[in-house]
């Protein structure tokens, strides 16, 4: 796995994204994204079983998503590795660990695509 201990440069938007997640609030995480805005993320299949294509459509679905994270979770951090930004869009790759044990290590991507300030679409690949 590669090394989680060289920070990438990233900017306010996908700090903000960082922050939230790593917050583990619920309503904040949510706040990011856009009233049409998308999640998908094959976690989603697994926290979500009758969701079987892995997609979250608003807010809404994405705080509930958010508090199922919230509950299991007492740390999620995320390790950001390199960071590639063109216009409206951003590929993030990390590594994530879950309540400080680095045993959690998982490498992560995700592509986010904003409209304005706000996520139109967020696509998670898991390695």
């Amino acid at each position: 796995m590669p090394s989680a201990g060289k920070s990438a440069i990233i900017s306010a938007r996908v700090s903000a994204w960082r922050d939230a997640w790593q917050s583990l609030d619920p309503a904040r995480i949510a706040a990011l994204y856009a009233p049409d805005g998308i999640h998908e993320s094959s976690k989603v299949r697994s926290a979500f079983p009758d969701n079987a294509d892995g997609r979250l459509s608003g807010p809404e679905a994405v705080r509930r998503y958010a508090e199922r994270a919230a509950r299991q979770f007492s740390r999620f951090e995320i390790l950001p590795l390199r960071v590639i930004e063109d216009g409206d869009c951003a590929a993030v790759e990390y590594v994530r660990r879950i309540n400080g044990d680095p045993a959690s290590d998982m490498r992560v991507m995700e592509v986010l695509e904003w409209a304005g300030p706000l996520l139109r679409h967020v696509r998670v690949y898991h390695f």
